[in-house]
């Protein structure tokens, strides 16, 4: 057989077979060649996922006619279940391992400077790889010139990190021998109309602006979270001062926090508060950002979910560098002045103040009423 036609199944009849009763796929009229087949393994986390999803639309654009396999961890696939350039998307797992190992690709692309993609990425059979490997002391290495400026970069935090002026998405596209020209995010997913509609109803939303509050953030990086205090006073300036809903969003691990923050309002403010946090899908979660005015969050994937849903946004940096994320111009980063950014720090800090205990909350309101201008 030539070239695997698009429509071709391996295991049972095709469409075309059904319509036209063409059994023999070398003499049908609606044969297509599959293209250029490329495997994409990005499999987390959540915000690294999103701000991936440019990168297809781009490779198509490249590559016409090319098929694309997305390999990802279940907890994201939810979030590019339905997007239109994806061709395949497999969830990490032993088959989907297995399946992969069997199969040849055009290109490869590893975006994960983890071992076990990197392993995977030497073990599967493709004609050009970029991206990341795995060498044989067990050490992350880039495969070609292309990734070399973004493993350098990431092997040194408070030197190249920090000088660094290209964004994550612009590194990516670089890593894979692409030209970025503003590509955007983009979540595909079943919208839940029902679920919103219920929770406009349920709380009241109408046309008070809504404000939302992602407090927490992910637990390799705990620091990257903005004070519980800052957000307590941010609430009360955007009820008082804005007459908004403030909504508080968060998984379990947020829970308490969120529930600890509420307690702080006087019984008159927490009327105009909704906490949401353990209470949501990813989907909805979603779903819950798209509808709001503003996004108040530290680096999260609640950031990157407003970034795809061109949601204002105002971003507090510290642990991680902000220069590496970009909100498209919508909206407004903070970073306090400490020469010690980009530590990456996963344990307790030992400066007092630390550098999100130096964002104010005047600062951050100040930020959030200029987005909400544009």
């Amino acid at each position: 057989m030539k070239r695997p036609c698009i429509y071709f199944k391996g295991d049972r009849p095709c469409k075309q077979y059904w319509e036209h009763r063409v059994h023999d796929c070398n003499n049908c009229h609606k044969y297509e060649p599959v293209g250029k087949r490329i495997l994409l393994i990005k499999l987390d986390a959540i915000g690294d996922v999103i701000r991936t999803t440019p990168l297809v639309e781009a490779l198509k654009k490249k590559y016409p006619g090319c098929h694309i396999t997305w390999l990802v961890k279940d907890i994201s696939r939810p979030l590019i279940e339905n997007h239109p350039n994806i061709d395949r998307l497999l969830t990490y797992n032993f088959e989907s391992v297995l399946r992969l190992e069997a199969e040849e690709f055009d290109l490869l692309l590893n975006l994960d400077k983890a071992p076990v993609t990197a392993a995977l990425a030497n073990k599967i059979k493709a004609k050009e790889k970029k991206g990341y490997f795995l060498d044989s002391f067990g050490n992350i290495q880039p495969f070609d010139k292309d990734a070399e400026y973004h493993h350098a970069m990431c092997m040194d935090n408070w030197g190249e990190k920090r000088t660094n002026s290209r964004h994550f998405v612009q590194m990516m596209f670089e890593l894979c021998g692409l030209e970025f020209n503003g590509e955007e995010y983009l979540l595909s997913y079943a919208d839940d109309k029902a679920f919103i509609d219920s929770f406009k109803k349920a709380n009241g939303i109408k046309s008070q602006p809504l404000i939302g509050l992602v407090t927490g953030c992910g637990n390799v990086y705990p620091q990257k979270k903005w004070t519980q205090e800052g957000y307590v006073k941010l609430s009360k300036e955007i009820i008082q001062k804005m007459n908004a809903k403030v909504l508080l969003f968060g998984s379990n691990d947020e829970a308490e926090r969120n529930r600890e923050i509420f307690n702080s309002l006087t019984e008159e403010e927490k009327k105009n508060v909704i906490d949401m946090s353990g209470k949501t899908s990813i989907v909805q979660f979603s779903q819950l950002i798209s509808i709001c005015n503003a996004i108040v969050t530290g680096d999260t994937s609640g950031m990157h979910m407003a970034i795809a849903k061109k949601v204002p946004i105002v971003a507090m940096f510290g642990p991680t560098p902000s220069q590496e994320i970009y909100l498209y111009n919508r909206g407004i980063s903070i970073t306090p002045d400490m020469k010690c950014l980009n530590c990456y720090n996963q344990f307790k800090c030992k400066e007092s103040p630390n550098c999100m205990e130096l964002i104010k909350e005047d600062e951050v309101f100040s930020a959030l009423q200029k987005v909400l201008q544009k």
